[in-house]
C-alpha cells in the first residue's frame, strides 16, 4: 500500500484525519480548477465544494483505477461543468 492509500484509509476510519488528506491534495485540486475557471471566487467555491463532497462521501471511495486524486479531479470537473451550465443559463435569460 502507498502512503497516499494509507492516509486516505486512515481518514475513512476516522474523518478527523481528513485534514491530512486535504493538506496533501489541496494544491493540486486548486491548480486544476484555477486553470479552468478564470473567476477566482468561483474557483474557490468549486475547490471548497470538492473537499466538502469528498469528506461527505469518503466512505464511498474505493481504490480502483486512477486513485484518490483522480476521484477529486472528477468532482472538480463536474463542478466546473455545472458552473458553465449555470453561466450559460444566466446569459440566455438576459
Amino acid at each position: 500500500e502507498s502512503a497516499e492509500q494509507l492516509l486516505v484509509e486512515a481518514a475513512q476510519r476516522d474523518p478527523r484525519r481528513f485534514a491530512d488528506v486535504y493538506d496533501l491534495y489541496f494544491d493540486r485540486v486548486w491548480a486544476y480548477v484555477i486553470r479552468r475557471v478564470p473567476d477566482r471566487a468561483d474557483a474557490q467555491d468549486i475547490t471548497a465544494d470538492v473537499f466538502h463532497r469528498a469528506l461527505r462521501h469518503l466512505e464511498d471511495f474505493e481504490w480502483r483505477g486512477g486513485g484518490f486524486l483522480a476521484w477529486l479531479y472528477r468532482m472538480a470537473s463536474h463542478g466546473i461543468a455545472d458552473r458553465g451550465r449555470r453561466l450559460r443559463r444566466e446569459s440566455a435569460a438576459v
